[in-house]
C-alpha cells in the first residue's frame, strides 16, 4: 500500500507549544504560520507535532482526557481578536512573561480567562450559537463532542476528573441522569463546544495554509488512553473495568528491563479487545476518522502495544507483577484497512521488537522509526538503527521527543566512555562539536523514505533544551523555540543538505 510516507523527503519535529509566541505557550496564531513559511524555504516537507489533545498530568500531551478533543491553550488569542470576540484591552499581561520555556500555570489560567470572556461575547450576539458554522462543527463531531462536553462539564462541577467519584447515576451513565445533567450544567456543555469549535476552525486554517505551501502535517496518538477521560467514561464496557466500582482491574505499563529493574507503571486504562471486536473496532475507528481529518500522516506510539500489552494488577507499586497479555492486531488493522483505504501510519516500533511485531507491522506496510542515536550499543536491537541498515520502508530520527539532544547526548556518551562510546567515537569522531550536524547529514543521507530532526538539533541545542525525561514526573515539555533563531547560516546549510540528498 503506497502513502504520502513513500516519498523521499526530510522534515523538523517541534511541538505547538513549542512555538515563539505572546502568551506563555505556542499556538495556533501568526508563529505558527510563520513556521510553516519557514519550514519551505528550508525546503523540508514534514512538520511533525506531538499530539495535540487536552494536555495531562505533568503537563504531558500523551495523558490526555480526550483523544478526540483539542487542547484549549493551542488556541490563538490573536485569531479571537480578529474575530471581535476580544478586545485588545483583554489581551494585557501583566506578569512576567519568558520566552524560553512555557509557563503552562500562566498559558492555563490567562487563557481560560481570555476564552472566557470570548464565550460572553459570542452569547452577546445575536444567534450566534445557532449559525451554519458551529451547527454543523456540533452535527459532525457529534460523535465525541457531546460526551466529551458534558464529561468537562461534570467533572469542573464536582472538582475531579476521577468520574467514580461522581454520583453513581453519572458514573454508570443512566441516560435520564444524563439528561438532566445536559440540562443542568447547559452553560458549561455549551462553552465546551465553543472552545472546541474553535481550536477546530483553527486548526483547519492552519492545515490548509500548510497543504498551500506544500507542507505536511504528521501527527502522533498515543496507544493508551487516561483512565481519568471521557474517552474510558463513555465507552467503558471497551475497558478492562470493575463491573461494580468500574476501576481498572490492570493498568498498562513495561516491564523491567535493563534501565529500569521495577519496569514502567504508566497507570492507563487497558482495551478489553474482545468487547472492541464485538462492535468491529467502533470507537478506533471513529478516533482514526478524526486524526486522519486534522494531519497527513500519524504516528502509532507503542506499537508494540497493538501486539502485546503488559497488564499491571491495579494497586500494584510497581511494574514487577505485570504479565503480558495479548492484543489482536491483525485482526484489528484488517478491520482498519477495509475502512480506510488509505492508512499514513508511522509505527514506532522502539524497544524490544520481536519477529511477530515486526511481522505484524510489514504485513500492513507500515514503515517502522529508526534512531541514529540508538545504532551505536553493541547487541541486535542497535544494529538496526545503524545508518548502513536503514532501509527505505523507515522514517529515520536524529532523536526522539524522549531522547536529549544530539549535542548533550553525545556529551554525556564521552563522559560515560562506554563501548557505546567508542562505537559512536570510530563513527563520528571524538569532538562533539557539531555532532547535531553529523547526526543529521547521516540521517538524510541514509535510505530512509523520510528523514526528521528535532528542531533542537537543528538549533545545536544542549541538554538543558531537551523535551522530555522519561520517568521524570515534573518539568518536561516546556522547551520553546526562541523568536528568529533560524539563522541565515543554518538555513543556508539545512536547505543545501536537503537538496543534496535528494530530499527537496
Amino acid at each position: 500500500m503506497t502513502t504520502v510516507l513513500d516519498t523521499r523527503s526530510s522534515g523538523i519535529l517541534l511541538h505547538i507549544t513549542s512555538l515563539p509566541g505572546k502568551y506563555f505557550s505556542g499556538d495556533l496564531g501568526p508563529e505558527a504560520y510563520d513556521f510553516v513559511k519557514e519550514l519551505k524555504s528550508l525546503k523540508q516537507t514534514w512538520w511533525q507535532t506531538l499530539p495535540i489533545n487536552p494536555i495531562g498530568l505533568g503537563n504531558s500531551p500523551y495523558s490526555s482526557i480526550s483523544s478526540f478533543a483539542g487542547e484549549p491553550i493551542l488556541i490563538s488569542l490573536e485569531i479571537l481578536q480578529k474575530e471581535k470576540l476580544l478586545a485588545p484591552n483583554d489581551l494585557k499581561i501583566t506578569v512576567s512573561n519568558n520566552s524560553k520555556r512555557t509557563n503552562y500555570k500562566q498559558s492555563i489560567k490567562f487563557r481560560n480567562k481570555c476564552l472566557t470572556t470570548a464565550f460572553a461575547n459570542a452569547k452577546a450576539k445575536q444567534n450566534y450559537f445557532k449559525s451554519k458554522d458551529f451547527l454543523d462543527f456540533c452535527k459532525k463531531q457529534k460523535f465525541w463532542l457531546e460526551d466529551f462536553a458534558l464529561f468537562a462539564a461534570i467533572a469542573d462541577t464536582y472538582k475531579t476528573l476521577d468520574w467514580t467519584m461522581w454520583p453513581d447515576e453519572l458514573r454508570d451513565r443512566i441516560p435520564g441522569a444524563l439528561k438532566i445533567a445536559n440540562e443542568q450544567f447547559e452553560e458549561k456543555v455549551l462553552y465546551n463546544k465553543f472552545v472546541q469549535y474553535h481550536f477546530d476552525k483553527q486548526w483547519q486554517l492552519l492545515q490548509s495554509f500548510a497543504k498551500k505551501n506544500g507542507i505536511k502535517l504528521m501527527g502522533d496518538i498515543p496507544i493508551f488512553i487516561s483512565f481519568k477521560s471521557a474517552d474510558v467514561w463513555a465507552n467503558q464496557s471497551s475497558f478492562l473495568l470493575n463491573k461494580a466500582t468500574r476501576a481498572p482491574t490492570f493498568v498498562a505499563g513495561c516491564p523491567p528491563d535493563r534501565f529500569n529493574q521495577d519496569g514502567q507503571l504508566w497507570g492507563n486504562a487497558l482495551y478489553n479487545w474482545k468487547a472492541m471486536k464485538s462492535d468491529d473496532f467502533k470507537w478506533w475507528k471513529q478516533r482514526f476518522k478524526r486524526i486522519l481529518g486534522q494531519f497527513d500522516a500519524i504516528r502509532l506510539d507503542h506499537f508494540i502495544g497493538f501486539y502485546r500489552f503488559w497488564a499491571i494488577p491495579q494497586g500494584a507499586t510497581t511494574a514487577k507483577s505485570g504479565k503480558w497479555r495479548m492484543a489482536m492486531g491483525d485482526e484489528f488493522f484488517t478491520s482498519i484497512s477495509k475502512s480506510f483505504k488509505n492508512m499514513p501510519f508511522l509505527a514506532e516500533d522502539l524497544g524490544a521488537v520481536t519477529p511477530a511485531i515486526r511481522a505484524l507491522r510489514d504485513k500492513f506496510t507500515f514503515p517502522g522509526m529508526k534512531v541514529i542515536q540508538f545504532g551505536y550499543g553493541n547487541d541486535g536491537e542497535s544494529l538496526v538503527h545503524r545508518p548502513c541498515n536503514i532501509t527505505k520502508t523507515s522514517v529515520v530520527y536524529t532523536g526522539t521527543h524522549d531522547n536529549d539532544n544530539a549535542i548533550g547526548w553525545y556529551k554525556d556518551l564521552k563522559k560515560q566512555k562506554t563501548l557505546t562510546f567508542k562505537n559512536a567515537e570510530a563513527d563520528l569522531g571524538s569532538s562533539s562539536k557539531d555532532i547535531n550536524w553529523r547526526l543529521i547529514s547521516m540521517a538524510m543521507h541514509s535510505q530512509a523514505h523520510i528523514a526528521i530532526a528535532p528542531m533542537q538539533d537543528i538549533l545545536g541545542l544542549d541538554s538543558k533544551d531537551r523535551m522530555n525525561v522519561p520517568g521524570i514526573p515534573e518539568g518536561n515539555w516546556g522547551w520553546r523555540m526562541e523568536p528568529k533563531s533560524i539563522h541565515k547560516e543554518t538555513s543556508e546549510r539545512l536547505s543545501r543538505l536537503t537538496e543534496l540528498t535528494s530530499r527537496g
